[in-house]
């Protein structure tokens, strides 16, 4: 019997772009992982503005659940590039490595996915009373600040894990 012979240790391009073998190419300053980040936020919201405008066309105006979404993603999108600095203390940026399923995942998977609500406020555009509104805006508003207070005390910790947490040491 021959020894077994691990191919992706010996540089195959190919199979070190699908496996991701790199963990943060760069062609001088030039970070492909950070960019594919910005690129997938960015064409989510292109996706998402589409849709809009789509439904403008169809119906005349947005409805009220079209407004929520729209305002909810672009201010988790938005979100994403105003605390870009807490981005670099991500496990996305720290450990996962550049290859096709993250390419996959930042140029299909983001924006296609993410924006797959717009497809059913579409087909689904009636039900606008405030009742259906009001508790999908107070959901957002209590996820995105679980998400954003848990998000920057995990950022906190891992800049200067000294400082304390709800008043106390970590």
């Amino acid at each position: 019997m021959g020894e077994v012979v691990d191919d992706h240790t010996h540089g195959s391009f190919g199979l070190d772009f699908w496996v991701g073998k790199e963990l943060n190419p760069r062609l001088g300053s030039f970070d492909f992982k950070f960019v594919a980040y910005r690129v997938a936020m960015i064409f989510w919201l292109v996706i998402n503005f589409s849709f809009a405008a789509l439904q403008i066309e169809q119906e005349g105006s947005l409805t009220g659940r079209m407004w929520a979404y729209q305002i909810s993603s672009g201010i988790y999108i938005l979100d994403y590039f105003w605390n870009e600095p807490k981005m670099l203390t991500t496990w996305d940026i720290i450990s996962e490595e550049f290859g096709y399923m993250l390419v996959f995942g930042d140029y299909v998977f983001i924006p296609f996915t993410f924006s797959i609500q717009c497809h059913y406020l579409l087909q689904y555009p009636d039900y606008d009373s405030p009742l259906v509104v009001i508790p999908l805006v107070l959901i957002f508003l209590v996820g995105y600040y679980i998400f954003r207070t848990s998000n920057s005390q995990k950022n906190q910790f891992k800049t200067d894990p000294s400082l304390p947490i709800w008043g106390k040491q970590p």
